[in-house]
């Protein structure tokens, strides 16, 4: 290094040391103006900034002498050291026994010699994130004192189903026969459909998006953290929040507002997720796609809007905490697990048998030549109808693949491919409907099937009006 660059580490590494001193030194005025009697306050800003430039000198002169590490091992004793009798003194004379001033300091000395080792944004990562986590105590220590046994259990068993058990399943399809080896060998038994991993994964992310309201709940209030939970984990799964959402409204009732403000959300953002699938495999594409599944986004922006507006109508903060039981019942999810293995089961045997209902659909076309052309991508749309009842990204995939130039296949048309993505979309979502209204709260079940349905509707006119005019 030149004596530029030395320079230039030493600012950053004494930068770094005076953010992390900054934010000490407030929180220490802020305790002494609290307190009547002198406190002894370990560290300012410019204790903090010096401390961060030595670890950076140790590092320099360790290199001049040839024994870096030795070098800071020497000089961070002695800074330790230093910071141990500080301690003592607060805590033997003072009763202060906090630790983390001490700790911050002896963090922003490995920072400083972290920054002259070259690992700069190492170093610049670790100390923002030291100097929020820092800042972060005001608002932390309430949550902590919310969290009581129940809450501890359930991270415990949130624990073990996400990061035990689901690692422990394998991650592959398994057929009928694989499963259940008495069974007549076919085509359909033959078929690989049950992955463990996948179904337990959808009770993973179903539990964690009830898991995940209920402690955003704890920070933002009830309402608050129940829409903030659907919009996230709308981006793994829209049917899991759906299903969370839905269970959620049995205890909301008078309430349903939250609960179907996260799931209009949550499917709004399955539109997005399947315009970022099309955006990526095959954007030629969007040509004729972004028009209906936009007009499906803008349609769910503006009836969240008009949601949002009417829930601002009712008191409904602190309803669903005071009904809430747990934030982690895992039997609601295992049980619409259950429906989706049933939906994979018949989806699979609708996909085994497209060839029969495609030799079908050739007879009739031949007797009836005029129906050629409008059945002539049936096939297609069949498989989109019984893959949307499990999943659109994977359907959505295989659309964008179909359409693209190949060298052994005639591409499906960019309009075939659209309406292929449209049918399995509508299909998910009104199954989606179908279980928000048959199974759970009439009201959420009601509002549901309006939202989603209008939505819907949308999707449906704007491709009409493209395939007329295309």
């Amino acid at each position: 290094m030149n004596t530029m660059d030395i320079i230039i580490r030493l600012l950053e590494a004494a930068a770094l040391g005076a953010l992390i001193g900054l934010e000490r030194e407030v929180v220490s005025n802020k305790i002494i103006s609290d307190y009547k009697n002198p406190q002894v306050i370990f560290g300012w800003l410019r204790s903090y900034t010096l401390m961060a430039l030595l670890g950076a000198v140790s590092v320099f002169l360790g290199d001049l002498l040839g024994d870096t590490s030795t070098m800071v091992i020497f000089i961070g004793s002695i800074l330790f050291l230093f910071i141990l009798f500080s301690y003592a003194y607060s805590a033997f004379r003072q009763h202060q026994f906090g630790v983390t001033s001490e700790f911050a300091a002896v963090a922003v000395f490995l920072l400083g010699a972290l920054v002259m080792l070259g690992e700069v944004q190492v170093a610049i990562f670790l100390g923002i994130f030291i100097a929020i986590m820092l800042n972060y105590k005001s608002r932390v220590a309430p949550l902590i004192d919310k969290i009581g046994e129940n809450e501890i259990s359930t991270t415990l068993k949130f624990a073990v189903i996400s990061l035990i058990i689901l690692p422990l399943l394998p991650d592959e399809k398994y057929s009928l026969v694989q499963m259940l080896v008495f069974l007549p060998q076919n085509n359909f038994t033959l078929t690989p459909f049950f992955n463990p991993y996948g179904i337990w994964f959808f009770v993973v992310v179903m539990s964690a998006v009830s898991y995940t309201g209920y402690v955003l709940s704890k920070v933002f209030g009830s309402d608050k953290g129940v829409i903030l939970s659907g919009a996230l984990g709308g981006l793994v799964s829209s049917t899991a929040v759906t299903s969370a959402m839905a269970e959620k409204s049995v205890t909301s009732e008078k309430s349903p507002y939250p609960t179907v403000i996260a799931t209009v959300a949550a499917n709004s953002i399955m539109f997005v997720r399947v315009l970022g699938i099309v955006a990526l495999f095959n954007p030629v594409l969007l040509g004729t796609l972004l028009l209906p599944i936009g007009s499906m986004i803008l349609a769910s922006a503006g009836l969240l809007w008009w949601i949002w507006q009417k829930s601002q109508e009712h008191q409904t903060e602190g309803i669903i905490t005071e009904k809430q039981e747990s934030p982690f019942r895992i039997g609601p999810a295992l049980k619409f697990s259950g429906l989706v293995v049933l939906i994979k089961f018949f989806s699979t045997f609708a996909l085994v048998y497209q060839d029969s209902f495609s030799a079908l659909l050739a007879q009739v076309t031949q007797s009836a030549p005029i129906l050629a052309g409008v059945l002539q991508n049936f096939p297609i749309y069949l498989v989109s109808l019984f893959s949307g009842l499990a999943d659109v990204d994977a359907i959505t995939q295989q659309m964008t693949e179909l359409s693209r130039p190949s060298d052994t296949l005639e591409p499906l048309s960019t309009l075939a491919a659209t309406t292929a993505i449209i049918i399995a979309v509508i299909t998910n979502t009104a199954v989606k409907i179908g279980l928000a209204r048959k199974f759970w709260s009439k009201k959420f079940g009601s509002l549901v099937l309006q939202l989603l349905g209008t939505v819907l509707s949308v999707g449906v006119v704007v491709l009409l009006i493209i395939s007329l005019l295309g």
